[in-house]
């Protein structure tokens, strides 16, 4: 987005970015595990909204006492 100073990435360098299939990012994307912005046909996303939205599916290790 212009003007902004913000970087954004498009699908396929998100995809990669995280480590996962341009699928899986769809998949994620329709159940709506990450958020992301689209102008006409161009899909963008703000890395640090979609770090954000993925902490909340972050486990915690459970230790026994």
């Amino acid at each position: 987005m212009e003007g902004t100073g913000k970087r954004y990435n498009r699908p396929e360098f998100e995809a990669d970015r995280l480590g996962i299939s341009r699928r899986q990012l769809s998949n994620w994307m329709a159940n709506g595990m990450l958020p992301f912005i689209k102008r006409g046909r161009v899909i963008l996303f703000d890395p640090d909204a979609v770090d954000a939205s993925l902490l909340k599916f972050e486990t915690k290790e459970v230790t026994r006492s």
